[in-house]
């Protein structure tokens, strides 16, 4: 936490009081020197933060872990600098820096970043590169006068839809993990330069192409599949070539291996997945990991129930806890109504039978769950499964953003979030105390099971759901990829 030492006297940080007395518009504090300044006298945080009039912030090299909230507050500034610390965060209200042109923030711990940079309508620039991003951050895509971006040297998988970026020029996303380009990257008028190298990306899309300002490419490092491009890009790559090649549509083999590819998927049910943009997350918190750690998630959108496919909906559910599921010891479904839940975070978190309080399915009152427990000795359908709790001083459970409780797993759902033969858009989750492939496996025969059964048919659009834990590290996204093996997955 930021704290100033009582002992804080402002004559130890004259570049403050320089600022403080109008002299200059910019403060600049860095290096070993103000570090051992910080030690000593405390880090001047108050006193930053009511330099309303600057326009230019660095604070580098200093080992922060965190940025006084009230920075936010600065709203003249135009550029600010945080590079080299060990921030994990930025201000929740940096989207208050209406005025900034530039943010630079490289080698720190950031491993997410706040709604409100989406407000951030002037920013030019923007350098989050060597943070632990697992995610391209959704409101980067919302800003429309960026012209360098750069989050080179991170985790994130993929790159998305960034139409909405039509002044973007430099692109650099080198080592990341990148395997899925969005084909919008074509619609870029002035991208000159991309570095996508060091990824996971097997092909490249051929839209890239399309982009009529582009001059270097740079695709070094990643397992392309078509032999031709691989060795075309081995090394530096001849852009003009590459693109040529692009255009063309790749080498023969890449054509045939494409062709095959079709074939096959033309005998397969299609599912369009929406990735994750960050309107729903399942975030881990106090206790869950020590109880049931597992948890993957999903979105069902545009959902059709008559009468009839509800109740196989719900039968479904038991029939899988009953045999996949080995009566919910290996894993859990909860499903529930999206629209009557707040977000966009979801929390899975353990406490005490006496500290949990909700409305359990078919039942008409608020109990604690030691209520709960006590009622279901009494319930012949959940007397049998109480055993799964037995002796478990902490239950895991999930809450919406309203605080209201959706389901104590692996027992019972709330009312709360109940579906009906209404509901069109459906959260599923799937617990286990055993292993993420428990959860997983079970999830993947829920959804071939909605296919089978006619609910989820082409109408319905799938949406991956991240789950992350306390840090905001990602520990499951579902669907991925590599899910769902007997679909042909439409990523979008």
């Amino acid at each position: 936490e930021i704290t100033e030492s009582e002992g804080n006297d402002m004559s130890d940080w004259p570049e403050v009081d320089a600022c403080a007395e109008g002299k200059k518009q910019q403060l600049k504090l860095g290096g070993k020197a103000v570090r051992e300044r910080i030690a000593k006298h405390g880090f001047p945080a108050e006193a930053l933060c009511s330099l309303t009039h600057l326009n230019q912030i660095e604070l580098s090299d200093l080992g922060l872990e965190q940025l006084p909230e009230e920075l936010s507050s600065l709203t003249t500034l135009r550029e600010v600098d945080f590079r080299d610390n060990q921030l994990s965060k930025l201000p929740t209200e940096m989207g208050r820096w209406k005025e900034l042109k530039t943010l630079v923030a490289p080698c720190n711990q950031i491993a997410s970043l706040p709604p409100s940079l989406g407000q951030l309508v002037n920013i030019c620039v923007l350098n989050l590169s060597k943070n632990k991003l697992d995610n391209f951050p959704p409101g980067i895509a919302q800003l429309g006068a960026l012209l360098t971006l750069d989050l080179s040297c991170n985790q994130i998988p993929y790159i998305p839809s960034l139409v909405k970026l039509q002044r973007l020029s430099v692109l650099n996303m080198r080592h990341n993990e990148i395997d899925f380009i969005h084909a919008d990257i074509g619609a870029l008028e002035n991208m000159k330069t991309i570095d996508i190298s060091s990824n996971a990306l097997t092909t490249l899309p051929a839209e890239l192409a399309k982009c009529p300002k582009l001059k270097e490419v740079f695709v070094n490092d990643n397992p392309i599949a078509d032999k031709q491009i691989a060795k075309m890009t081995a090394k530096v790559s001849d852009t003009k070539k590459l693109l040529q090649l692009l255009r063309g549509g790749g080498s023969r083999r890449k054509e045939k291996k494409a062709k095959a590819e079709e074939e096959e998927a033309e005998t397969k049910p299609h599912i369009v997945v929406q990735r994750a943009s960050g309107a729903l997350e399942v975030v881990e918190r106090t206790g869950a990991d020590s109880v049931r750690p597992y948890l993957v998630c999903t979105i069902l959108r545009g959902v059709r129930f008559t009468e009839e496919t509800f109740k196989r909906f719900i039968s479904m559910q038991t029939e899988i806890h009953t045999e996949l599921g080995e009566k919910r010891n290996l894993a859990a479904i909860g499903t529930h109504d999206l629209d009557s839940m707040k977000g966009p975070f979801v929390y899975y978190e353990a406490n005490t039978p006496e500290k949990i309080s909700f409305k359990p399915l078919k039942y008409d009152k608020v109990m604690t769950v030691a209520e709960i427990l006590q009622v279901f000795q009494d319930d012949p359908h959940m007397k049998r499964h109480l055993w799964l709790v037995e002796g478990t001083p902490k239950l895991p459970f999930l809450m919406d953003e309203a605080g209201e409780v959706l389901s104590l797993s692996p027992l019972v759902n709330s009312e709360y979030s109940k579906n009906t033969v209404n509901t069109t858009n459906v959260f599923v989750e799937v617990s286990s105390g055993a292993s993420f492939g428990g959860a997983n496996a079970v999830m993947t025969a829920f959804i071939e099971r909605m296919h089978k059964e006619g609910i989820l048919d082409s109408s319905v659009r799938m949406e991956q759901v991240r789950v992350v834990d306390k840090f905001g590290a990602l520990k499951c996204i579902y669907p991925s990829k590599v899910d769902l093996k007997d679909f042909v997955l439409e990523m979008q």
